[in-house]
């Protein structure tokens, strides 16, 4: 047997088939590295996320608080101006709620 094929012989057996421990450690710490950035970039989603929920949802109860602030204002723009054809049309101001609803012809409004 010569010397190259005693060399071939070793790498052959070496690496075929026989269980390979070089680079263990390298692999480990590169496996830890990995799945701890994927659990921080999990992390910071989730806080990303309870952030956006929050500000949504103030903004929800923000246009909610709108909305029914408006809808005051537009009923009472109605009311005012059934009380103003009120008083055009009988020459003064209603005695009292019933007489005004009895008129506006019992629109839900007044």
């Amino acid at each position: 047997m010569s010397t190259s094929e005693s060399i071939g012989s070793v790498n052959k057996n070496s690496t075929q088939g026989g269980v390979r421990f070089g680079g263990t450690i390298i692999n480990v710490a590169a496996a830890i590295i990995f799945f701890g950035l994927l659990i921080l970039a999990v992390s910071w989603t989730i806080k990303q996320w309870g952030q956006a929920t929050e500000e949504y949802t103030g903004a929800m109860i923000g246009a909610k608080h709108d909305a029914s602030s408006v809808k005051c204002q537009m009923n009472m723009r109605t009311i005012g101006q059934n009380i103003q054809m009120f008083a055009i049309s009988n020459d003064g101001l209603p005695k009292s709620l019933e007489e005004l609803r009895q008129w506006s012809g019992g629109s839900g409004f007044v």
